[in-house]
């Protein structure tokens, strides 16, 4: 990476960008040298918009990403050897304690799918390997990953959604409540064609201990896939399986059971 410096007013600062991101901005944004930089920032990113994340039918979120350097990288013969398995992933099956969650998202009245996936995308935003995604030759970080989970209709059949994660935590349920609701109004099922996401789904009906998932091995993917089962409650203490499959070339036990464990913890807070 290489950076690109500006001076506005009595601010200096730099950004640091992949090179062809580098030239970009320096076409676009060098004839403005004088804009405020209120305005330089949205200019910056609205180049990066344009050049990263083209048109899609999914919703338009907006996240950075770099190419991890493989040659450098220690799990590079890790990835070369997994990366090619017919089947490379693989998965687990833990018990969560949801006591203080639920507990939390009953006090702000909040659905507990939605204040467990917000849970959960905070996790992947901490643990960097579940950023990780393989497109092409490839390994690519994502600054910021995304949800794409199943929502049931009235009807008996579910549609995906896409979720944008937001830091805040109302701001995140205000916009998936609007996502949820315009799933359950509608009778399709479009899969986003990005992979900036990990895709979840709710069996709320199923206190599972193994679980699989459907798999088109002609599609290439590399995301994870999580999903909670159902809730019971036993001496006070409440409880749920989540199972968590990841692609081997890109991540290990020993990154699931950091997932895991970070996961605990925020559940374990409240809001």
């Amino acid at each position: 990476m290489h950076g690109l410096s500006f001076q506005t007013g009595c601010v200096s600062f730099k950004i640091y960008t992949p090179n062809f991101l580098l030239r970009k901005l320096k076409a676009y944004t060098m004839p403005h040298h004088g804009i405020r930089c209120a305005n330089l920032a949205a200019a910056i990113f609205q180049t990066c918009h344009r050049i990263i994340f083209p048109a899609d039918k999914s919703p338009n979120f907006a996240t950075m990403k770099t190419k991890l350097d493989i040659n450098s990288w220690a799990r590079k013969e890790h990835f070369d050897f997994f990366k090619n398995f017919n089947e490379p992933f693989y998965g687990v099956c833990v018990r969560v304690d949801c006591t203080i969650a639920y507990k939390a998202a009953k006090e702000k009245g909040v659905s507990f799918y939605l204040y467990t996936l917000y849970r959960a995308m905070q996790a992947a935003e901490m643990i960097e390997s579940f950023r990780y995604r393989i497109e092409g030759e490839d390994v690519i970080v994502y600054e910021q990953i995304h949800a794409a989970s199943t929502i049931p209709r009235s009807n008996g059949t579910f549609g995906f959604s896409y979720i944008f994660y937001k830091n805040s935590f109302d701001e995140f349920i205000e916009s998936a409540k609007q996502e949820v609701e315009r799933v359950q109004n509608s009778n399709t099922l479009d899969r986003a064609s990005r992979w900036d996401l990990i895709r979840f789904s709710s069996l709320p009906w199923i206190d599972f201990t193994s679980i699989s998932h459907a798999r088109m091995f002609s599609f290439e993917d590399s995301a994870p896939s999580i999903s909670f089962g159902k809730m019971t409650e036993m001496d006070g203490k409440r409880t749920m399986p989540m199972s968590v499959h990841v692609h081997h070339a890109l991540v290990d036990g020993l990154h699931v059971g950091q997932y895991i464990d970070c996961f605990q913890e925020l559940m374990n807070k409240g809001i």
